[in-house]
Protein backbone atom coordinates (compact mmCIF):
# COMPACT_ATOMS: atom_id res chain seq x y z
CA UNK A 1 0.00 0.00 0.00
CA UNK A 2 1.26 3.46 -0.78
CA UNK A 3 0.24 7.32 -0.51
CA UNK A 4 2.00 8.09 -3.81
CA UNK A 5 1.86 6.98 -7.40
CA UNK A 6 3.87 3.31 -7.47
CA UNK A 7 6.99 2.91 -9.38
CA UNK A 8 8.79 -0.34 -10.38
CA UNK A 9 11.04 0.11 -7.75
CA UNK A 10 8.85 1.28 -4.93
CA UNK A 11 6.19 -0.66 -5.94
CA UNK A 12 7.87 -4.05 -4.35
CA UNK A 13 9.17 -2.42 -1.42
CA UNK A 14 5.80 -0.86 -0.37
CA UNK A 15 4.92 -1.66 2.98
CA UNK A 16 2.17 -3.97 3.50
CA UNK A 17 -0.01 -1.14 5.87
CA UNK A 18 0.34 2.71 6.61
CA UNK A 19 -0.22 4.58 9.46
CA UNK A 20 -3.21 7.68 10.16
CA UNK A 21 -2.23 10.56 11.97
CA UNK A 22 -3.78 13.94 13.08
CA UNK A 23 -2.64 15.50 9.43
CA UNK A 24 -4.56 12.99 7.23
CA UNK A 25 -7.76 13.60 9.35
CA UNK A 26 -7.54 17.27 8.17
CA UNK A 27 -6.48 16.20 4.87
CA UNK A 28 -9.69 14.04 4.58
CA UNK A 29 -12.06 16.61 5.99
CA UNK A 30 -11.50 16.64 9.70
CA UNK A 31 -10.90 20.54 10.13
CA UNK A 32 -11.19 23.89 8.13
CA UNK A 33 -8.14 25.29 7.64
CA UNK A 34 -6.60 28.50 8.32
CA UNK A 35 -8.38 30.39 4.79
CA UNK A 36 -11.79 29.13 6.00
CA UNK A 37 -11.49 26.09 3.37
CA UNK A 38 -12.81 22.78 3.88
CA UNK A 39 -10.61 20.09 3.28
CA UNK A 40 -11.16 17.48 0.56
CA UNK A 41 -13.00 14.60 2.00
CA UNK A 42 -11.01 11.99 0.00
CA UNK A 43 -7.11 11.46 -0.33
CA UNK A 44 -5.80 8.76 -2.48
CA UNK A 45 -4.62 5.34 -1.14
CA UNK A 46 -2.92 3.28 -4.02
CA UNK A 47 -2.93 -0.61 -3.12
CA UNK A 48 -0.46 -2.44 -5.22
CA UNK A 49 -0.17 -6.24 -5.64
CA UNK A 50 2.68 -8.59 -6.33
CA UNK A 51 3.63 -12.05 -7.20
CA UNK A 52 6.58 -14.05 -6.40
CA UNK A 53 8.29 -12.97 -10.00
CA UNK A 54 8.24 -9.55 -9.54
CA UNK A 55 4.73 -8.59 -11.21
CA UNK A 56 2.70 -5.75 -10.04
CA UNK A 57 0.06 -3.90 -10.64
CA UNK A 58 -2.39 -0.97 -8.48
CA UNK A 59 -5.36 0.42 -8.20
CA UNK A 60 -6.56 3.81 -6.44
CA UNK A 61 -9.27 4.58 -4.29
CA UNK A 62 -9.82 6.79 -1.96
CA UNK A 63 -9.96 7.28 2.04
CA UNK A 64 -11.61 9.57 4.42
CA UNK A 65 -9.92 9.49 8.26
CA UNK A 66 -12.85 9.79 10.87
CA UNK A 67 -12.79 10.69 14.41
CA UNK A 68 -16.23 8.00 14.98
CA UNK A 69 -15.51 7.36 18.63
CA UNK A 70 -15.09 11.47 19.72
CA UNK A 71 -11.21 11.38 20.97
CA UNK A 72 -9.60 14.71 21.55
CA UNK A 73 -7.52 15.42 18.42
CA UNK A 74 -4.94 18.02 18.46
CA UNK A 75 -4.64 20.08 15.66
CA UNK A 76 -1.56 19.02 13.29
CA UNK A 77 -0.08 22.51 11.65
CA UNK A 78 -1.85 23.30 8.72
CA UNK A 79 0.80 22.00 5.99
CA UNK A 80 0.59 20.16 2.75
CA UNK A 81 -0.66 16.73 3.11
CA UNK A 82 1.77 14.00 1.95
CA UNK A 83 -0.77 12.23 -0.15
CA UNK A 84 -2.13 13.86 -3.13
CA UNK A 85 -6.14 14.52 -2.63
CA UNK A 86 -8.93 12.29 -4.21
CA UNK A 87 -11.82 14.68 -5.07
CA UNK A 88 -15.48 13.48 -5.04
CA UNK A 89 -18.05 14.70 -7.60
CA UNK A 90 -21.69 14.12 -8.33
CA UNK A 91 -22.52 13.10 -11.85
CA UNK A 92 -26.69 12.99 -12.74
CA UNK A 93 -29.26 14.32 -15.42
CA UNK A 94 -32.32 12.95 -16.53
CA UNK A 95 -34.35 10.86 -19.27
CA UNK A 96 -37.51 12.31 -21.13
CA UNK A 97 -38.81 11.55 -24.27
CA UNK A 98 -39.21 14.56 -27.14
CA UNK A 99 -43.12 15.24 -25.04
CA UNK A 100 -40.92 15.77 -21.79
CA UNK A 101 -42.67 13.03 -20.31
CA UNK A 102 -39.76 11.12 -17.71
CA UNK A 103 -38.89 7.43 -18.00
CA UNK A 104 -38.64 5.74 -15.48
CA UNK A 105 -36.37 2.01 -14.79
CA UNK A 106 -33.44 3.10 -17.01
CA UNK A 107 -30.20 1.58 -16.52
CA UNK A 108 -27.29 3.86 -16.16
CA UNK A 109 -24.38 2.58 -16.60
CA UNK A 110 -21.21 4.73 -15.76
CA UNK A 111 -18.25 3.02 -17.47
CA UNK A 112 -15.35 4.24 -15.58
CA UNK A 113 -16.42 3.80 -12.30
CA UNK A 114 -18.17 0.50 -12.71
CA UNK A 115 -21.41 2.01 -11.09
CA UNK A 116 -25.41 0.63 -12.08
CA UNK A 117 -28.01 3.34 -11.23
CA UNK A 118 -31.80 3.54 -12.21
CA UNK A 119 -33.92 6.32 -13.16
CA UNK A 120 -36.53 7.33 -10.86
CA UNK A 121 -40.11 7.74 -11.71
CA UNK A 122 -39.47 11.36 -12.30
CA UNK A 123 -36.73 10.07 -14.81
CA UNK A 124 -33.71 11.17 -12.70
CA UNK A 125 -30.58 9.45 -11.83
CA UNK A 126 -27.48 10.38 -9.61
CA UNK A 127 -23.86 8.93 -9.43
CA UNK A 128 -23.14 10.51 -5.72
CA UNK A 129 -19.80 10.54 -4.86
CA UNK A 130 -17.62 9.17 -8.10
CA UNK A 131 -13.98 9.69 -8.27
CA UNK A 132 -12.45 13.26 -9.74
CA UNK A 133 -9.83 13.04 -12.24
CA UNK A 134 -10.90 10.09 -14.09
CA UNK A 135 -12.90 9.46 -17.20
CA UNK A 136 -16.26 8.07 -17.46
CA UNK A 137 -19.17 7.60 -20.03
CA UNK A 138 -22.84 7.52 -18.95
CA UNK A 139 -24.51 4.83 -20.73
CA UNK A 140 -28.29 4.55 -20.54
CA UNK A 141 -30.05 1.14 -21.59
CA UNK A 142 -33.55 -0.09 -21.05
CA UNK A 143 -34.50 -3.45 -22.61
CA UNK A 144 -38.03 -3.62 -20.72
CA UNK A 145 -41.42 -4.02 -22.31
CA UNK A 146 -40.72 -4.20 -26.07
CA UNK A 147 -44.85 -3.93 -26.71
CA UNK A 148 -45.34 -1.24 -24.59
CA UNK A 149 -47.26 1.49 -26.52
CA UNK A 150 -47.08 -0.90 -29.93
CA UNK A 151 -50.31 -1.17 -32.20
CA UNK A 152 -51.30 -1.35 -36.01
CA UNK A 153 -51.54 2.06 -35.74
CA UNK A 154 -47.70 2.70 -35.68
CA UNK A 155 -47.65 0.78 -38.49
CA UNK A 156 -50.14 2.13 -40.68
CA UNK A 157 -47.77 5.38 -39.76
CA UNK A 158 -44.89 4.12 -40.72
CA UNK A 159 -46.35 2.94 -44.02
CA UNK A 160 -47.47 6.19 -45.12
CA UNK A 161 -44.16 8.09 -44.12
CA UNK A 162 -42.51 4.61 -46.63
CA UNK A 163 -44.94 5.70 -49.18
CA UNK A 164 -44.77 9.63 -48.70
CA UNK A 165 -48.11 10.51 -47.90
CA UNK A 166 -47.61 11.46 -44.79
CA UNK A 167 -44.02 11.85 -43.43
CA UNK A 168 -43.16 11.40 -39.37
CA UNK A 169 -42.61 14.68 -38.48
CA UNK A 170 -39.73 14.45 -36.04
CA UNK A 171 -36.26 13.23 -36.29
CA UNK A 172 -37.01 10.68 -32.88
CA UNK A 173 -40.06 9.25 -34.58
CA UNK A 174 -38.04 8.69 -37.54
CA UNK A 175 -35.44 6.70 -35.27
CA UNK A 176 -38.35 5.22 -33.60
CA UNK A 177 -39.67 3.60 -37.02
CA UNK A 178 -36.38 2.09 -37.71
CA UNK A 179 -37.53 -1.15 -36.46
CA UNK A 180 -34.59 -3.19 -37.31
CA UNK A 181 -31.67 -0.64 -36.84
CA UNK A 182 -30.86 -0.77 -40.95
CA UNK A 183 -30.04 2.93 -40.86
CA UNK A 184 -33.07 3.35 -42.79
CA UNK A 185 -37.17 2.74 -42.58
CA UNK A 186 -38.41 0.15 -45.29
CA UNK A 187 -40.89 -2.47 -45.42
CA UNK A 188 -39.14 -4.82 -43.39
CA UNK A 189 -39.74 -2.79 -40.14
CA UNK A 190 -43.06 -3.31 -41.06
CA UNK A 191 -43.24 -6.67 -41.28
CA UNK A 192 -41.06 -6.97 -37.68
CA UNK A 193 -43.36 -4.49 -36.23
CA UNK A 194 -46.10 -6.92 -36.81
CA UNK A 195 -44.54 -9.86 -35.56
CA UNK A 196 -44.09 -7.93 -32.44
CA UNK A 197 -47.61 -6.25 -32.12
CA UNK A 198 -49.09 -10.23 -32.51
CA UNK A 199 -47.04 -11.48 -30.43
CA UNK A 200 -45.33 -13.74 -32.67
CA UNK A 201 -41.70 -12.56 -31.36
CA UNK A 202 -40.87 -11.21 -28.00
CA UNK A 203 -38.18 -8.98 -28.97
CA UNK A 204 -37.38 -7.01 -31.85
CA UNK A 205 -34.34 -8.70 -33.75
CA UNK A 206 -31.05 -6.14 -33.98
CA UNK A 207 -32.47 -3.26 -31.64
CA UNK A 208 -33.72 -2.62 -28.17
CA UNK A 209 -37.03 -1.44 -26.51
CA UNK A 210 -35.86 2.06 -26.24
CA UNK A 211 -33.11 3.84 -27.62
CA UNK A 212 -31.66 7.13 -25.96
CA UNK A 213 -30.07 10.20 -27.65
CA UNK A 214 -27.46 13.02 -25.72
CA UNK A 215 -30.22 15.91 -25.55
CA UNK A 216 -27.59 18.41 -26.12
CA UNK A 217 -27.05 16.53 -30.00
CA UNK A 218 -28.70 18.73 -32.89
CA UNK A 219 -29.84 16.52 -36.08
CA UNK A 220 -28.05 17.99 -39.49
CA UNK A 221 -30.26 16.14 -41.56
CA UNK A 222 -33.58 15.05 -42.52
CA UNK A 223 -32.39 11.38 -42.06
CA UNK A 224 -31.39 11.02 -38.52
CA UNK A 225 -31.09 7.23 -38.96
CA UNK A 226 -27.71 7.82 -41.32
CA UNK A 227 -26.09 10.30 -38.70
CA UNK A 228 -24.04 9.13 -35.65
CA UNK A 229 -25.86 10.43 -33.02
CA UNK A 230 -24.92 10.02 -29.75
CA UNK A 231 -26.21 7.23 -27.58
CA UNK A 232 -24.05 8.08 -24.28
CA UNK A 233 -22.41 11.05 -22.84
CA UNK A 234 -18.43 11.12 -22.16
CA UNK A 235 -16.92 13.10 -19.22
CA UNK A 236 -12.96 13.30 -21.06
CA UNK A 237 -11.85 13.94 -17.28
CA UNK A 238 -14.40 14.28 -14.04
CA UNK A 239 -13.19 18.08 -12.25
CA UNK A 240 -16.79 18.82 -10.92
CA UNK A 241 -20.57 18.20 -10.18
CA UNK A 242 -22.04 17.30 -13.75
CA UNK A 243 -25.72 17.26 -12.83
CA UNK A 244 -27.09 18.08 -16.25
CA UNK A 245 -26.41 14.69 -18.28
CA UNK A 246 -29.46 14.28 -20.09
CA UNK A 247 -31.01 11.89 -22.97
CA UNK A 248 -34.43 11.92 -25.13
CA UNK A 249 -35.62 8.72 -24.74
CA UNK A 250 -37.02 6.69 -28.07
CA UNK A 251 -39.44 4.12 -27.55
CA UNK A 252 -38.53 2.05 -30.87
CA UNK A 253 -42.07 1.23 -32.72
CA UNK A 254 -43.66 4.01 -31.37
CA UNK A 255 -44.44 6.71 -33.30
CA UNK A 256 -47.38 7.98 -32.28
CA UNK A 257 -46.21 8.38 -28.60
CA UNK A 258 -48.30 6.08 -26.87
CA UNK A 259 -46.43 4.30 -24.53
CA UNK A 260 -46.38 4.60 -20.91
CA UNK A 261 -42.66 5.69 -20.05
CA UNK A 262 -43.12 6.13 -15.97
CA UNK A 263 -46.19 4.22 -13.55
CA UNK A 264 -46.88 8.29 -12.93
CA UNK A 265 -48.78 8.21 -16.26
CA UNK A 266 -52.20 6.76 -16.95
CA UNK A 267 -52.73 5.21 -20.45
CA UNK A 268 -54.70 7.78 -22.28
CA UNK A 269 -58.24 7.41 -24.02
CA UNK A 270 -57.26 8.58 -27.43
CA UNK A 271 -61.44 8.44 -28.49
CA UNK A 272 -64.38 8.21 -26.58
CA UNK A 273 -65.73 6.86 -29.79
CA UNK A 274 -65.79 2.96 -31.15
CA UNK A 275 -66.82 1.07 -34.24
CA UNK A 276 -68.66 -1.66 -33.87
CA UNK A 277 -68.28 -5.55 -35.76
CA UNK A 278 -71.13 -7.12 -36.35
CA UNK A 279 -71.87 -11.15 -36.45
CA UNK A 280 -74.85 -12.26 -37.28
CA UNK A 281 -76.31 -14.83 -34.91
CA UNK A 282 -76.94 -18.45 -35.65
CA UNK A 283 -77.08 -22.06 -34.04
CA UNK A 284 -74.69 -24.90 -35.32
CA UNK A 285 -74.55 -28.65 -35.34
CA UNK A 286 -71.59 -30.67 -34.06
CA UNK A 287 -69.57 -31.37 -37.43
CA UNK A 288 -70.91 -28.52 -39.37
CA UNK A 289 -68.33 -26.19 -40.89
CA UNK A 290 -69.18 -22.64 -39.46
CA UNK A 291 -68.37 -19.66 -41.58
CA UNK A 292 -68.85 -16.35 -39.84
CA UNK A 293 -68.71 -12.93 -41.53
CA UNK A 294 -67.04 -10.57 -39.59
CA UNK A 295 -68.84 -7.20 -40.58
CA UNK A 296 -68.91 -3.03 -39.75
CA UNK A 297 -71.74 -1.79 -38.43
CA UNK A 298 -71.81 1.41 -39.74
CA UNK A 299 -70.28 3.16 -42.97
CA UNK A 300 -66.98 4.69 -42.71
CA UNK A 301 -63.34 4.82 -43.56
CA UNK A 302 -61.14 2.03 -41.99
CA UNK A 303 -57.85 2.48 -42.31
CA UNK A 304 -56.37 -0.05 -39.57
CA UNK A 305 -58.06 -2.67 -37.29
CA UNK A 306 -56.30 -5.16 -34.64
CA UNK A 307 -58.64 -7.51 -32.00
CA UNK A 308 -57.93 -10.65 -30.45
CA UNK A 309 -61.10 -13.14 -30.84
CA UNK A 310 -61.70 -15.30 -28.24
CA UNK A 311 -64.25 -18.46 -28.98
CA UNK A 312 -65.03 -21.83 -26.61
CA UNK A 313 -62.59 -24.34 -27.38
CA UNK A 314 -65.61 -26.92 -26.17
CA UNK A 315 -67.94 -25.93 -29.19
CA UNK A 316 -65.31 -24.24 -31.96
CA UNK A 317 -61.91 -26.05 -33.33
CA UNK A 318 -60.28 -22.86 -36.01
CA UNK A 319 -60.26 -24.03 -39.39
CA UNK A 320 -58.62 -20.67 -41.42
CA UNK A 321 -60.46 -17.40 -42.84
CA UNK A 322 -60.80 -15.94 -46.48
CA UNK A 323 -61.02 -12.26 -47.45
CA UNK A 324 -63.73 -10.04 -48.00
CA UNK A 325 -63.44 -6.19 -48.12
CA UNK A 326 -60.04 -6.43 -46.67
CA UNK A 327 -57.66 -7.85 -47.96
CA UNK A 328 -55.06 -10.22 -45.19
CA UNK A 329 -52.56 -13.00 -45.13
CA UNK A 330 -51.00 -15.35 -42.54
CA UNK A 331 -49.13 -12.80 -41.83
CA UNK A 332 -51.97 -10.77 -40.39
CA UNK A 333 -53.20 -13.46 -38.20
CA UNK A 334 -51.40 -15.02 -35.03
CA UNK A 335 -52.39 -18.77 -34.36
CA UNK A 336 -50.43 -18.89 -31.18
CA UNK A 337 -52.74 -18.80 -28.55
CA UNK A 338 -55.40 -21.00 -30.45
CA UNK A 339 -54.90 -23.51 -27.99
CA UNK A 340 -56.29 -21.33 -25.41
CA UNK A 341 -58.88 -20.19 -27.78
CA UNK A 342 -57.76 -16.93 -29.09
CA UNK A 343 -57.44 -15.97 -32.33
CA UNK A 344 -55.79 -12.35 -33.08
CA UNK A 345 -55.59 -10.52 -36.17
CA UNK A 346 -53.91 -6.91 -37.05
CA UNK A 347 -54.54 -5.76 -40.58
CA UNK A 348 -53.85 -2.13 -42.23
CA UNK A 349 -54.38 -0.32 -45.77
CA UNK A 350 -51.92 1.46 -48.00
CA UNK A 351 -54.81 4.20 -48.98
CA UNK A 352 -57.73 5.55 -47.14
CA UNK A 353 -60.74 2.62 -47.21
CA UNK A 354 -63.67 3.06 -47.38
CA UNK A 355 -66.38 -0.16 -45.98
CA UNK A 356 -70.29 -0.30 -46.27
CA UNK A 357 -72.35 -0.10 -43.08
CA UNK A 358 -73.34 -4.30 -42.74
CA UNK A 359 -70.59 -5.35 -45.45
CA UNK A 360 -68.48 -8.61 -44.40
CA UNK A 361 -64.91 -7.28 -43.98
CA UNK A 362 -63.51 -11.05 -43.38
CA UNK A 363 -65.01 -14.42 -42.66
CA UNK A 364 -63.87 -16.56 -40.32
CA UNK A 365 -64.01 -20.78 -40.08
CA UNK A 366 -64.77 -23.21 -37.59
CA UNK A 367 -65.48 -26.35 -36.82
CA UNK A 368 -68.56 -27.33 -34.63
CA UNK A 369 -67.57 -29.69 -32.15
CA UNK A 370 -70.56 -29.74 -30.68
CA UNK A 371 -74.27 -27.84 -30.72
CA UNK A 372 -74.36 -24.03 -29.57
CA UNK A 373 -74.24 -20.53 -30.66
CA UNK A 374 -72.07 -18.03 -31.63
CA UNK A 375 -73.39 -15.67 -29.49
CA UNK A 376 -72.29 -18.22 -26.86
CA UNK A 377 -69.37 -19.27 -28.33
CA UNK A 378 -67.42 -16.37 -30.01
CA UNK A 379 -66.03 -13.21 -27.98
CA UNK A 380 -63.84 -9.96 -27.64
CA UNK A 381 -61.17 -10.61 -25.29
CA UNK A 382 -58.54 -8.35 -23.81
CA UNK A 383 -56.19 -11.08 -24.16
CA UNK A 384 -53.64 -11.44 -26.45
CA UNK A 385 -53.88 -7.68 -27.94
CA UNK A 386 -56.05 -4.73 -27.28
CA UNK A 387 -59.41 -4.13 -29.76
CA UNK A 388 -58.68 -0.60 -31.86
CA UNK A 389 -59.26 0.79 -34.85
CA UNK A 390 -58.00 3.51 -37.07
CA UNK A 391 -60.29 5.77 -38.57
CA UNK A 392 -60.93 8.79 -40.74
CA UNK A 393 -57.49 11.64 -39.90
CA UNK A 394 -55.73 8.62 -37.79
CA UNK A 395 -57.99 8.46 -35.01
CA UNK A 396 -57.92 5.78 -32.87
CA UNK A 397 -61.16 4.40 -32.19
CA UNK A 398 -62.36 0.84 -29.76
CA UNK A 399 -63.70 -1.85 -31.01
CA UNK A 400 -66.64 -3.30 -29.62
CA UNK A 401 -67.90 -6.88 -31.15
CA UNK A 402 -72.39 -6.95 -31.97
CA UNK A 403 -74.48 -10.05 -32.36
CA UNK A 404 -77.45 -9.37 -34.34
CA UNK A 405 -80.45 -11.30 -34.61
CA UNK A 406 -83.62 -10.69 -37.27
CA UNK A 407 -81.88 -7.35 -38.07
CA UNK A 408 -81.60 -6.29 -34.88
CA UNK A 409 -78.71 -5.71 -32.16
CA UNK A 410 -79.36 -8.18 -29.42
CA UNK A 411 -79.04 -6.63 -25.89
CA UNK A 412 -76.00 -8.02 -23.80
CA UNK A 413 -77.53 -9.64 -20.72
CA UNK A 414 -75.70 -11.42 -17.70
CA UNK A 415 -75.22 -15.14 -18.55
CA UNK A 416 -73.71 -17.93 -16.85
CA UNK A 417 -72.47 -20.63 -19.19
CA UNK A 418 -71.61 -24.09 -18.72
CA UNK A 419 -68.37 -24.81 -17.76
CA UNK A 420 -65.58 -26.80 -20.22
CA UNK A 421 -63.92 -29.35 -19.97
CA UNK A 422 -67.08 -30.85 -17.76
CA UNK A 423 -66.45 -33.57 -16.43
CA UNK A 424 -63.26 -32.01 -16.20
CA UNK A 425 -60.01 -33.62 -13.83
CA UNK A 426 -57.16 -31.08 -13.53
CA UNK A 427 -58.66 -27.30 -14.84
CA UNK A 428 -61.85 -26.08 -16.36
CA UNK A 429 -63.27 -22.65 -17.67
CA UNK A 430 -66.09 -20.98 -16.46
CA UNK A 431 -67.66 -18.47 -19.12
CA UNK A 432 -69.87 -15.97 -18.15
CA UNK A 433 -71.27 -12.52 -20.53
CA UNK A 434 -72.02 -9.05 -18.33
CA UNK A 435 -74.13 -6.19 -20.04
CA UNK A 436 -71.62 -3.71 -18.52
CA UNK A 437 -67.94 -3.66 -17.07
CA UNK A 438 -67.98 -4.06 -13.36
CA UNK A 439 -66.73 -5.95 -10.06
CA UNK A 440 -68.29 -9.49 -10.33
CA UNK A 441 -68.01 -12.78 -7.90
CA UNK A 442 -68.75 -16.16 -9.18
CA UNK A 443 -69.18 -18.45 -6.00
CA UNK A 444 -68.39 -22.46 -6.87
CA UNK A 445 -70.87 -24.88 -4.23
CA UNK A 446 -70.70 -29.28 -4.35
CA UNK A 447 -73.90 -31.15 -4.37
CA UNK A 448 -74.91 -30.23 -0.42
CA UNK A 449 -74.82 -26.79 -1.20
CA UNK A 450 -71.33 -26.41 0.41
CA UNK A 451 -69.51 -23.08 -1.02
CA UNK A 452 -65.62 -24.61 -1.83
CA UNK A 453 -64.53 -21.67 -3.97
CA UNK A 454 -65.28 -17.96 -4.12
CA UNK A 455 -63.42 -15.82 -7.07
CA UNK A 456 -63.59 -11.84 -7.30
CA UNK A 457 -62.72 -9.73 -10.08
CA UNK A 458 -63.23 -6.76 -12.10
CA UNK A 459 -64.48 -7.78 -15.81
CA UNK A 460 -64.94 -6.31 -18.80
CA UNK A 461 -68.37 -5.57 -20.82
CA UNK A 462 -68.97 -9.00 -22.63
CA UNK A 463 -67.76 -12.58 -22.34
CA UNK A 464 -65.13 -13.20 -19.80
CA UNK A 465 -63.89 -16.40 -18.61
CA UNK A 466 -62.16 -17.79 -14.90
CA UNK A 467 -60.30 -21.27 -14.54
CA UNK A 468 -60.46 -23.31 -11.62
CA UNK A 469 -57.56 -25.83 -11.03
CA UNK A 470 -58.58 -29.17 -9.14
CA UNK A 471 -56.48 -28.15 -6.08
CA UNK A 472 -58.75 -24.95 -5.78
CA UNK A 473 -61.51 -26.60 -4.48
CA UNK A 474 -59.29 -28.52 -2.14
Amino acid sequence: ISRSVPSATSALSAPSSITFDCRDYWCSGGFTNDAGQEAPRFMSVYIIVTDEYGNWDYCRTGVMVQNNMGAVVTNCPNRPCEADLLGRAVVGGSIQTEQGRNIELVDISLEGGNSVVQTSASGTYEFPAMNTGGSYSVVPQKLLAPRNGLSTADILLIQKHILGSEKLNTPYKMIAADINKSGEITSADLVELRKLVLGKIDNFSRNTSWRFVDKAYQFTTNNPNAETFPELYTIGQLTTNMTGISFVGVKVGDVNNTSLPSQLYAAEERSNKSINLTVNEREFKAGEIVEIPISNENAGELNSLQLSLGFSKGNLSFEGFANNNIQMSEENFSYLLLNQGILSASWNTNVSNKVEAGQPLFTLKFKALRSGKLSESLYMTPEGISAEATTENDEIQKVDLKFIQNGIAMDSKLELYQNYPNPWDIYTQIGFNLPQATTATIKVYDASGKLLRSINGTYQKGYNQVSLEGDDLI
